[in-house]
């Protein structure tokens, strides 16, 4: 085996390690209440789980981040479904709260960034700080704290969505 395979398989070690870390006391909590809201349980526990593999940090200290995030994923579902929808730079309430959303989402991932630039960890955002282009430039702050965020918000709502809609067809087809 050539060492990048052998890093490249004890990445993925390192990240089953994680996720069954952080699944772990969302499951036994759940097992302990007997019956829980499952959507927005998978979408804590998920939440915890990308944090983990994302910026090796607990989810708890980052409650306000995670309604901001909830309020931008509600906001792009009912503009998805709406025929028109008010252009962002018109002041209307719903508007100024996600444009605020956003800037908390933000600030955020670029704390975790300057985190990471101090002081690396084994996580995909000190993973994405060691990369360099072909030119041997690093990758420029504005799209790494892009990236985060989108890795953030599609491995977090999919996963969720999907662990929700299994257990839904296994309730009603065991």
């Amino acid at each position: 085996l050539s060492t990048s395979a052998v890093r490249n398989g004890q990445q993925a070690v390192i990240a089953v390690d994680v996720i069954a870390a952080r699944m772990q006391p969302h499951l036994r909590r759940w097992q302990a209440a007997g019956e829980v809201d499952l959507l927005p349980a998978v979408q804590e526990m998920m939440h915890d789980v990308i944090a983990g593999l994302l910026v090796d940090e607990p989810i708890e200290a980052y409650r306000e981040v995670l309604d901001a995030a909830n309020r931008i994923f509600d906001w792009e579902m009912r503009a998805m479904s709406r025929p028109i929808v008010t252009p962002l730079n018109i002041p209307t309430k719903r508007n100024r709260e996600f444009i605020r959303d956003l800037g908390v989402v933000r600030d955020w991932a670029t704390a975790m960034v300057d985190a990471r630039r101090r002081e690396p960890r084994d996580d995909i955002v000190s993973a994405l700080l060691a990369q360099r282009d072909r030119d041997g430039a690093p990758m420029p702050t504005e799209r790494l704290i892009d990236e985060v965020i989108n890795l953030w918000a599609a491995a977090h709502e999919t996963s969720a969505d999907a662990m929700f809609w299994t257990a839904y067809a296994l309730a009603r087809h065991p």
